[in-house]
């Protein structure tokens, strides 16, 4: 078993929720960047995911994020009409800014995988 930690600016939030629907099979993926928020230095707030994986995933997400947006792009499309055809996949510009601008870090804990992406965890104010 694995782990990756995936965040990405909360401006993107809902393109990264359509992708990682994409990414992650069960029917809670476009949930995925819903509860957890990180601050970088600069005070820039991230939707957080973390998640224990399969062994391959955290290597077909980095094939996907080392490949030409094209090719997330088609593969989110092909997956929404056989696995969501009542949804709206992300297009190709949602595909490449999410490429620009998502950090990872894979098979680290919480803590260790936010530091190595010059995070720090957002403990909601109850």
């Amino acid at each position: 078993m694995r782990q990756i930690l995936l965040a990405i600016p909360i401006t993107y939030k809902d393109i990264a929720n359509s992708i990682a629907q994409v990414l992650d099979s069960d029917v809670g993926g476009n949930k995925t960047f819903d509860t957890v928020t990180a601050t970088d230095s600069n005070g820039a707030i991230y939707a957080v995911s973390q998640a224990y994986c399969s062994m391959l995933l955290p290597d077909y997400v980095q094939g996907f994020l080392n490949s030409p947006a094209s090719y997330m792009y088609l593969t989110a499309t092909n997956e929404y009409a056989r696995r969501f055809p009542d949804m709206i996949p992300p297009s190709l510009s949602d595909c490449e800014t999410f490429i620009s601008n998502v950090l990872v870090s894979v098979d680290t804990d919480w803590y260790s995988g936010l530091e190595a992406l010059g995070l720090t965890h957002v403990i909601p104010a109850e």
